[in-house]
This record gives C-alpha cells, sequence and structure tokens, in this order.
C-alpha cells in the first residue's frame, strides 16, 4: 500500500475517533440533560403539591370562619334583638376602627352585651353600650398592649366578678370599690346588700370610670407598626370571611344530600 493510502486510512481512523468522542461527549451531556429535566420536572411536582395543599388549607380555613360568623350573627340576633345589626354594620369596619376582626367583634359583642343586660342596660340601649365598652377595649389595649380580644376578655371576667385580669391595664376592682361605687352613683341604697344586677352596673361604671385615661388612643395608634398590624391582622381575617362566605351557599346545600347518601349507606 501507498503512502497517501496510509494517510487516508489514518486520517478516516483519526475522525472516526473525533466522531465516538463527540457521540460520548453528546449522550453524556443529553444524559446530564435528562438528569437535570427529571429533577426539575420533580420540583415542579412538590411545588405544585405544596400550592394545592396551602389552597386546600386556605378554603378550608375560609369556610370554618365564615360559618363561625354565621352561627355569632346568629347570636347577636337573639341577644340585641331587633337592634343586632347595629352589631353588624360595627363589626364590619371593626378592623379598621379598633384593630378587631369581625368574628372577634361580635363574638366579644355577646358575650359583654350578656352582661350588660344582666346590669341593667335596656335592650334599646344595649347595642351602643357593647360598642362603647368593646371600643374602651381596643383602647386600653393601644395603649397597655396586647390585643383588643385580650383587654375585653379581661372586661368580660371583671364584669363576673373576677378582678385580677383586668388590673393588667390599670384597674384595680374590688368588692368594696363595687359596694362604694354603687352607693356613690345611685346604683344601691347606701349600706345596703347589692344584688346581681347592681353589682354588675357598679362594676361596668367602675371599668369605664377607670379606663378613661385611654379613650380615643387606638386611633391616635392607628399609624404605629403595633396599630397598623393589628389592623392588616383583622381585615387578613375578615378577608378569609369574604371568601367562605361566598363559598357556604354551595357547601349548605351539599351536606344534606350527603348525610342522605350515608343514612342509605348504613341501612343497606
Amino acid at each position: 500500500m501507498g503512502l497517501a493510502g496510509q494517510t487516508v486510512i489514518v486520517s478516516v481512523l483519526a475522525d472516526t475517533r473525533r466522531f465516538d468522542s463527540g457521540l460520548r461527549s453528546a449522550s453524556s451531556s443529553l444524559s446530564r440533560f435528562n438528569q437535570s429535566l427529571s429533577k426539575f420536572s420533580g420540583t415542579v411536582t412538590v411545588g405544585v403539591s405544596i400550592l394545592a395543599t396551602a389552597f386546600g388549607s386556605f378554603v378550608t380555613k375560609a369556610i370554618g370562619s365564615a360559618g363561625e360568623l354565621e352561627q355569632a350573627l346568629g347570636g347577636a340576633e337573639v341577644i340585641f334583638g331587633k337592634y343586632y345589626e347595629q352589631i353588624e354594620v360595627a363589626s364590619i369596619r371593626a378592623f379598621e376602627t379598633a384593630g378587631i376582626a369581625q368574628n372577634d367583634y361580635i363574638n366579644s359583642a355577646n358575650i359583654l352585651g350578656t352582661f350588660l343586660k344582666t346590669a341593667g342596660i335596656e335592650t334599646e340601649n344595649l347595642a351602643e353600650q357593647t360598642q362603647i365598652l368593646i371600643q374602651r377595649g381596643a383602647d386600653v389595649s393601644a395603649l397597655f398592649g396586647g390585643t383588643a380580644v385580650e383587654a375585653l376578655d379581661a372586661f368580660g371576667s371583671a364584669l363576673k366578678g373576677e378582678y385580677n385580669p383586668i388590673e393588667k391595664y390599670g384597674v384595680i376592682i374590688n368588692e368594696a370599690a363595687v359596694n362604694q361605687y354603687a352607693w356613690n352613683n345611685g346604683i344601691a341604697e347606701s349600706g345596703k346588700q347589692l344584688n346581681n344586677t347592681q353589682k354588675q352596673a357598679a362594676r361596668l361604671g367602675l371599668i369605664l370610670e377607670s379606663t378613661n385615661i385611654a379613650q380615643d388612643r387606638f386611633s391616635k395608634e392607628a399609624t404605629t407598626y403595633a396599630g397598623a398590624l393589628a389592623i392588616f391582622n383583622a381585615r387578613l381575617r375578615n378577608f378569609l370571611n369574604d371568601v367562605g362566605t361566598r363559598l357556604l351557599p354551595r357547601l349548605s346545600g351539599v351536606f344534606p344530600t350527603l348525610t342522605k347518601e350515608i343514612d342509605k349507606f348504613v341501612a343497606s
């Protein structure tokens, strides 16, 4: 074989080796790409799963919150009678005026309204007096810290004769103070033992009188970090109600059907 023939063979062999090397390199790159694609696909799947779980949790919370609101409004109608709409209207903007979510506002109103009824507040004045007390709770929390709901819980405890929680807000009440307030303000005849209604009225008077220093404090603190955060959190809770309220009518129609199907299954 001549030199030229050998040159051709060497050249072809070299080209073949380069082709094989390139092929192996391409194959390796393709393999790495497939691995990356698999990892990416897995990441996307996990991400979608997380999003689906989060969405399901949000919907569940929204429905639960809206259901709670529906029940609380039913309670308000019983406690406040035809004036319950005053509480409902006030509760809608309570996130802004008091940093309280609608559910919390109505639940607190129902509890405090019951106490105020016992204190002798007439039904036509009950909604207004309850709103005043709730706003005072928001003002007190803005001054001393904590949430408005915590302050309202302390008010409720004080109205039923448990005075320790309200001391956190600078209010000192005891039975001697309750008696003295009732006698001094014409709630009961001086020196006479107080009945339950008179005690409730005196406790209410002491709470409002002792917290006068905090009046309108929430509105003054609304632009601070704590105030703005309270407003945001309450509005976020209300958003759950907004979503859940749209879903409740659909679900309310589904449950009776499901109940019947369960009954049929058990009976079969």
